[in-house]
């Protein structure tokens, strides 16, 4: 009886400490000038819409998740404790615990949950806050925009342009080249330069300029890219095969892939419309084509990011047009 409940005790811990890992992020965040965006744990989630605080019910489990808004200015902009601030809060967790523990003369079950409490949090903070190769946690991100000015500019729009374009209803093609720019011969070797160049291409894909937003995209190593981006460029050259230079062999060999299956089940009108782009002109499946076609015009009807809203429903009227 013990050894199950000192299982689901030390799964509690573990969700104790993805929890207490966003919440530090969002206590530096507020320290350090963030604007509050969004809070998830478990199945309850917290959003700022329309200059107010909403509460959701999320329809999967979520493991955690803290975004927040950094100053406007990124030549103010402040990453450390941001960063940070999640691996802290796990490190004083595992602190508090091992005092409690040099003083608790409880059961042996309650020792236990203490100790593995104590390690739990220990391991949290080494795994955030040390830089691991190719790696995207915390410690690499510090580490990246301490020796680049381009992460940190990349970081800056990482944090900041997401969740503003979903507020005011921007769209790439209205935000200026300079912001995305990344010359060449500088290194695209961390995730926050990959984002300028991903944002750069979008930019041009949103003004029609779908050739140049292929030649920025070809710049990268797709083999070396971290897993979500490596999905997000396939995506581009996926759609470009099908429709701006139509390859439809290319991008049959792109949609098998099996992580490309398991994202374009990801209910996101975006997706949606790519399955009906491939379903009607690759498959030549006309009904279930327009079907598809159909229901991302449906999806985008109260979909809460205006910017993407805006984007998505000119690409889908596009899309109907060479239907």
């Amino acid at each position: 009886m013990n050894i199950v409940l000192l299982a689901i005790g030390s799964i509690m811990i573990f969700l104790f400490n993805l929890y207490i890992h966003e919440l530090g992020h969002l206590v530096c965040g507020f320290a350090t000038g963030y604007k509050f965006h969004s809070f998830q744990a478990g199945f309850f989630m917290w959003i700022k819409e329309e200059d107010r605080i909403k509460f959701k019910l999320l329809k999967f489990f979520s493991m955690g998740e803290c975004l927040m808004i950094p100053h406007e200015n990124k030549e103010v902009f402040k990453f450390f404790w941001y960063n940070f601030g999640g691996s802290l809060f796990n490190l004083l967790s595992a602190i508090a615990l091992l005092l409690i523990y040099k003083n608790s003369e409880g059961s042996i079950l309650y020792e236990n949950l203490l100790i593995v409490g104590i390690i739990a949090g220990i391991m949290f903070f080494i795994t955030n806050s040390f830089p691991t190769p190719r790696g995207t946690n915390d410690g690499t991100n510090i580490y990246a925009a301490l020796r680049s000015e381009e992460a940190k500019r990349g970081m800056h729009a990482f944090f900041y342009l997401p969740p503003t374009m979903a507020k005011n209803g921007k769209r790439f093609r209205d935000l200026p080249h300079e912001m995305f720019k990344v010359d060449e011969g500088i290194k695209l070797d961390n995730q926050f330069i990959i984002y300028l160049l991903l944002c750069e291409a979008s930019r041009l894909r949103d003004m029609g300029e779908y050739n140049l937003a292929i030649e920025e995209l070809n710049r990268l190593d797709f083999k070396n890219l971290p897993p979500s981006f490596k999905i997000l460029v396939a995506l581009e050259f996926l759609d470009y095969h099908i429709i701006h230079r139509p390859d439809f062999e290319k991008a049959k060999g792109i949609y098998e892939d099996k992580g490309m299956q398991l994202f374009l089940k990801n209910d996101l009108p975006s997706n949606t419309r790519i399955l009906a782009t491939y379903t009607y002109f690759v498959l030549g499946n006309v009904v279930e084509g327009r079907y598809l076609l159909e229901k991302a015009k449906k999806q985008l009807i109260n979909f809460p990011d205006r910017g993407y809203r805006k984007m998505e429903i000119e690409y889908v009227e596009r899309l109907e047009k060479l239907m």
